[in-house]
């Protein structure tokens, strides 16, 4: 299964009349045609995880984009089946209609947590009454992640595709010990949260983790028997009009926890340490136990932007300023130099991200400039390597 690059991103090494190709028409093309019909040979068939949708008409984009690829590789029409992953706050509203846009091809909707916090953060993130607080403060079950999740659930009952739960981003490495069981318990009480809720399934990062993923849904559908299939999957389109709370999905009133200065910490160690690794070629990174990707660095500086711009008072007492964020700035650069870091790629690391957060108007997407700085470390490098070699 293949997850394609966002529309918003293009490929700076293909070009079609001097300009770089949308990625994802790379990535789409480039997998159809070597890998499509040997993966219809061997009796499976390709298949996308598609990211960042927001509209019924994007979804039709990529139907339309997937009809004219079969159509000239010579594929059979519809072989191309794909996935939807939810991580936006407007996508949460039209999950009728990209399922209708995609009905020939699409299996399934995903829940993408923390990507779907950015989201939020990025649509809402100007109004001080959404201040959130720090990411591992809250979960699951608070009020506008748990609306968002029941919205996909009923949908995809009503329209019969797959339900499929939010990613487990822990690691689970190294001997069994203490922490190890603990990561299994809380992946137990996340996933058993989403079998409840009538997820059909889930996806971890890790496959150490399949099995504790995989033991609540077996867990409820053995209890169910033999009509579980009928209880949890859909009902056909008989079933009411699934109706979107907008209240409860934007209600973040009574979040648990607050911004602290820890958290900001973390945050700015954690994107410092990922952006580092990304632009040394490293697309994920385990950082306190956790599977981190390019969605945490958005996460975390749309939240250093949000408590910047609002002037947020931490729990320990001091108050957001430029002056705090480059004081801690500098703290966590030492840490992270005295770990190794390459100095250079460090440096473009921390000039992306104090720019992303103080910034008057954020970007859309942190990963639009981290490319750039990308092309440009990748040319320097094969400039050095050109000249050592001549």
């Amino acid at each position: 299964m293949v997850r394609p690059r966002g529309l918003h991103l293009p490929e700076a090494h293909l070009l079609v009349d001097d300009e770089p190709v949308s990625a994802p028409v790379a990535d789409v093309v480039t997998f159809l045609a070597r890998c499509g019909q040997g993966l219809l040979d061997n009796g499976t068939g390709p298949y996308l995880y598609l990211p960042k949708l927001e509209t019924g008409e994007e979804a039709a984009w990529w139907d339309d984009l997937l009809t004219r690829s079969e159509e000239a590789l010579g594929l059979p029409p519809g072989c191309t089946r794909v996935s939807v992953l939810v991580e936006t706050v407007q996508a949460v509203y039209q999950l009728e209609e990209i399922l209708h846009a995609l009905r020939h091809r699409v299996t399934g909707l995903a829940a993408g947590r923390w990507d779907y916090v950015f989201s939020h953060l990025r649509t809402y993130g100007h109004r001080p009454d959404h201040t959130l607080p720090d990411r591992d403060a809250f979960t699951m079950n608070t009020r506008f992640l748990r609306t968002y999740t029941e919205v996909i659930v009923r949908t995809c009952h009503r329209r019969g595709v797959q339900a499929i739960g939010g990613p487990i981003a822990l690691a689970a490495s190294g001997p069994f010990d203490e922490s190890v069981a603990m990561t299994h318990a809380r992946v137990h009480r996340d996933k058993a949260r989403e079998a409840k809720q009538g997820f059909d399934g889930a996806w971890t990062l890790h496959p150490a983790l399949v099995p504790v993923a995989r033991a609540p849904f077996e867990d409820r559908d053995r209890l169910a028997g033999a009509d579980a299939t009928g209880r949890w999957r859909a009902q056909g389109e008989d079933e009411p009009q699934v109706v979107v709370d907008p209240e409860a999905l934007r209600d973040v009133s009574a979040l648990p926890g607050t911004a602290t200065l820890t958290g900001m910490r973390t945050a700015l160690r954690s994107s410092l340490t990922y952006l580092t690794g990304w632009l040394a070629g490293e697309g994920t990174a385990v950082i306190a136990g956790h599977i981190e990707d390019f969605g945490t660095v958005e996460l975390a500086r749309m939240q250093l932007w949000q408590w910047l711009a609002h002037e947020t008072r931490f729990a320990e007492g001091p108050t957001m300023s430029t002056r705090l964020l480059d004081r801690v700035l500098e703290d966590e650069v030492a840490l992270i130099r005295r770990r190794g870091a390459r100095e250079d790629l460090l440096q473009h690391a921390v000039r992306l991200l104090r720019d992303a957060v103080v910034a008057e108007e954020p970007p859309a997407f942190l990963s639009v400039q981290a490319y750039e700085v990308l092309l440009t470390v990748s040319r320097s490098a094969g400039s050095l390597e050109g000249g050592s070699a001549a």
